[in-house]
């Protein structure tokens, strides 16, 4: 026993300790009882310490191999099941498809329940936070707002979404991080991997990747979902047009932002001559017309279409632009030529991006420089529109007459997309900019006349809602209508034509929307 515990020492002295002393084997765990076990057998126990000693060296490596051979095995065996045992699909962040996606994963639930997510409260509506969820949020207007929190639940919200939260502040909204998260379809696993593009960061929203992976060979389940995913989006958004408008950040490189929805305005709603409307309409469908775009390609003629919008400002330009996207279910883009950051590079940037079926909304054609070079504003003749003579001032990015033709029809510039240019000042424009061939059709917005006066009086009391009961009750809907038809003639005959613009006679009637007898 003395020359087992002195063999012991021995051997132990041979390892230093961690600590920066000496290793005691007699320390080890169980050394008491192996002792016990070789004296019973009668064996040289001197030869216990050097035995215990070489083994444990010999089973750590024994374990580093392991673990390397495995990890190696592992990670051949991932790239084995990769490329011969499930299908994946890739989505980017830019495409419209991650947005079908991301919304389908919302509504069902899926990324709030995943263990790993983020949370935005949407206080601030220009986030990047907000703006990214409001992108795929249910139903969002793509402004940090949901239309429905107020009066549903909204998936995703804090405690249900009612609106009693409301009323204590902003909402928290759930979304998952970015990594891995997976769910059942269809009773198969779906394995989501979202990565963000830190190399290509190059705006205020970092792009993104998704890949969403299945077992199986076969990729029709990816295929559904994604098919499933697209035909909610799009039907929940069938009453929706989506709006694009510049992106707000001065920093990044100038593009399109991620859109926001807003609700179709019925055409109808717009108050105009109704001869130029029905006109407009007719144009436009013919245009998108198939066998409008082969009659084109068949001739070697340009596939545009050119309108100019010019009047006063409030007499519904934009307006009608808006109805009509939502009329021919297109989404709508919105460029200011006001904007001073804008330069003929940054717009013929944009218009590259356009897609094929679209409506461009240029407003304050105008403010485009003029062809040679001067600015428009020194060229304006006097009357009640011109403005005095200011200081000069430090110039500013601006797009150039050239740069706007250019952009407009251009080389480079695609085809399929309509075009409504919007001016206060049509007497401002330079005649090439108008010509057929760029515009095809002018249309004039004026003050409100007697018919116009009538016609929104009438479309703003036409429906019994909102009136107080008690007009109701003493009413019947029809003697209701003809009794508004009669105020309408009345009210038009009160208020003097050509001088006030629709605008403002809709806003004096919504001063009494729920009495209209008292706007008289």
């Amino acid at each position: 026993m003395e020359n087992l515990s002195a063999t012991a020492r021995v051997l132990g002295s041979a390892a230093p300790a961690v600590g920066g002393g000496m290793f005691d084997i007699t320390a080890i765990p169980g050394f008491d009882v192996v002792q016990k076990l070789f004296l019973k057998l009668g064996m040289d126990t001197s030869l216990l310490g050097k035995f215990i000693f070489r083994m444990s060296l010999t089973l750590l490596t024994s374990l580093f191999s392991f673990f390397t051979y495995s990890i190696s095995s592992l990670t051949t065996l991932t790239r084995f099941i990769s490329a011969n045992l499930v299908s994946s699909a890739t989505i980017h962040s830019s495409d419209v498809t991650y947005l079908y996606v991301m919304r389908w994963l919302a509504v069902n639930r899926i990324s709030t329940d995943c263990r790993l997510f983020c949370v935005t409260s949407r206080k601030n509506p220009m986030s990047h936070a907000v703006r990214r969820y409001s992108s795929y949020g249910p139903f969002g207007d793509g402004a940090g707002r949901n239309e429905d929190d107020d009066d549903e639940e909204v998936d995703g919200d804090e405690g249900g979404g009612c609106a009693e939260e409301d009323r204590l502040g902003p909402k928290l909204k759930y979304t998952p991080a970015p990594g891995f998260l997976h769910f059942w379809y269809k009773r198969n696993l779906i394995i989501i991997n979202r990565k963000l593009d830190l190399s290509y960061y190059t705006g205020d929203i970092p792009d993104e990747t998704m890949v969403l992976t299945t077992i199986g060979r076969s990729p029709t389940l990816l295929r559904e979902l994604l098919a499933e995913a697209r035909k909610e989006y799009l039907q929940a958004q069938s009453r929706k047009t989506m709006v694009y408008t510049l992106s707000p950040t001065p920093f990044a490189q100038k593009n399109w932002d991620q859109g926001r929805h807003r609700p179709s305005r019925d055409i109808s709603t717009v108050i105009m001559p109704q001869g130029s409307k029905s006109h407009l309409l007719r144009d436009v469908k013919e245009y998108l017309n198939p066998v409008t775009a082969r009659w084109y390609a068949q001739r070697g003629l340009p596939y545009r279409r050119g309108y100019l919008f010019y009047g006063p400002p409030g007499t519904g330009k934009t307006s009608l632009s808006l109805a009509l996207a939502g009329e021919l279910k297109v989404p709508l883009y919105i460029l200011s030529l006001s904007t001073g950051s804008l330069t003929d590079e940054t717009l013929t940037m944009l218009f590259v991006g356009l897609p094929r079926k679209c409506i461009v909304l240029l407003e304050d054609i105008d403010c485009a420089g003029s062809k040679d070079g001067k600015d428009k504003k020194s060229n304006r003749s006097g009357g009640d529109n011109s403005l005095p003579s200011s200081p000069p001032r430090q110039p500013r990015m601006s797009v150039s007459f050239s740069g706007l033709l250019n952009a407009i029809d251009g080389v480079a510039s695609h085809e399929g997309r309509i075009l409504i240019m919007t001016t206060n000042h049509r007497e401002r424009l330079d005649p090439a900019l108008i010509r057929p061939g760029r515009v095809d059709m002018q249309i004039e917005f004026g003050y409100a006349c007697k018919a116009t006066l009538a016609e929104i009086f009438r479309e703003l009391y036409s429906s019994v809602d909102g009136i107080d009961s008690v007009t109701v009750e003493e009413e019947e809907e029809e003697q209701y209508r003809s009794t508004i038809r009669q105020l309408s003639e009345k009210f038009a005959d009160m208020i003097p034509e050509n001088k006030f613009t629709p605008a403002e006679i809709q806003g004096f009637l919504m001063s009494y929307k729920r009495a209209p007898r008292f706007a008289l």
